[in-house]
């Protein structure tokens, strides 16, 4: 994921609901990692899309990641994420995106979407701690991250649509 700036640290409540809603553990847990407090402090609104495959429509539960703060924090020390959780990154524009792997201690797929949601690259299975650049080589304006595993489990194939308010629908 592209490291950018810092957040303003939001309201605590709205952390914790963030935690609470994902079963994820929050700053200050002793099995997490030190870390800066701004990155602490990252929270994403929580929005719902539908995966559409040959194999059918997924309803997935999304971490919304739209600002530079957001996107640049990611799933960075994460140590989990539910089957049906993901984590979809709006670039704004439609560009060459690329993906990195650092902080992040699960394996992730990600999907590489133009502006109307349609899937036009893949990467399946991204090594945690890596810092190696991932990148699909073509425009993208968004990426979705879901657990490793999912492109397989959906059936996810370039052309495939992610339905979600971003793209005018979802």
């Amino acid at each position: 994921m592209p490291r950018l700036l810092a957040a303003a640290k939001p309201p605590a409540a709205a952390l914790l609901l963030l935690a609470a809603a994902l079963g994820l553990a929050i700053a200050g847990d002793p099995a997490r990692p030190a870390r800066a407090a701004a990155e602490a402090d990252v929270t994403f609104p929580l929005t719902r899309g539908t995966l559409v495959t040959e194999k059918g429509r997924f309803r997935l539960f999304l971490e919304f990641a739209a600002t530079p703060a957001q996107r640049a924090h990611g799933l960075m020390f994460r140590r989990s994420l539910p089957a049906n959780f993901g984590m979809l990154f709006d670039f704004g524009r439609t560009g060459a995106i690329a993906m990195w792997m650092k902080n992040t201690y699960i394996p992730l797929d990600m999907l590489f979407l133009d502006g109307r949601g349609r899937v036009v690259g893949l990467i399946a299975d991204a090594e945690p701690l890596s810092e190696k650049v991932l990148s699909p080589g073509v425009p993208a304006r968004a990426v979705l991250e879901l657990p490793a595993g999912s492109i397989a489990r959906y059936g996810v194939r370039v052309g495939d649509v992610l339905e979600h308010r971003m793209f005018g629908g979802g």
